[in-house]
Order: C-alpha cells, then sequence, then structure tokens
C-alpha cells in the first residue's frame, strides 16, 4: 500500500489493522460497499471474476455473485452447516496479507 493522502485511505487503513471480531470486518465490508464497482469486479466473498456483482448481502452491505449469494441464502436458512465468517472472506483475507482489495 503507498503513502494514504486522503481521509478515505486513513479510514481504510485504520479499519484493516483493527479487523479482530465479526463487527470489525462487517463495518470494513459495509465501507467497501460504498465504494465498490459492480461491473466486471471480484466478488468480495469468493473472490471470482464476473461480469457483474447483482445481489446484496445478507451479512453486510455489498455485492456478491450469484453462487455466493445462493450459499448465504442456504447458511440463513440453515440448509449448512457451517457458515463463513465475514473475517474469512476472500478481500479481508487479501486486505490482511497483501495491504490491498484489487477489483
Amino acid at each position: 500500500m503507498g503513502v494514504c493522502t486522503g481521509l478515505a485511505e486513513w479510514t481504510f487503513l485504520a479499519m484493516v489493522l483493527t479487523i479482530r471480531t465479526e463487527a470489525d470486518a462487517k463495518k470494513l465490508l459495509d465501507w467497501l460497499g460504498t465504494t465498490q464497482s459492480v461491473r466486471n469486479a471480484r466478488c468480495p466473498r469468493c473472490g471470482d471474476f464476473c461480469k457483474k456483482l447483482s445481489f446484496e448481502s445478507h451479512q453486510a452491505k455489498i455485492k456478491i455473485c450469484h453462487r455466493c449469494y445462493g450459499q448465504e441464502w442456504g447458511e440463513a436458512h440453515g440448509l449448512f452447516q457451517s457458515k463463513i465468517l465475514l473475517r474469512c472472506w476472500r478481500c479481508i483475507i487479501e486486505i490482511r496479507n497483501v495491504g490491498v482489495w484489487v477489483e
């Protein structure tokens, strides 16, 4: 990550450095959702490239791909035993490991 020049970058950096709980991850995902491009972008949950991210996540205010939306729906309705934690979403993992999420 380069030098932070604006308030948005400092806010983002502060959020990344404090991700310890699901609530912290949700705040970051909600914030990313405000700047997210939805065409020819990567799904923040699985990391796959999609022509269009059409579905609002049940867990955060961010768009996800149709496969992840189906997975979330199944998780919410008890069809799956486990649920993918927000801290395990692809964008959160890449931000923590690499310092950036490239859509």
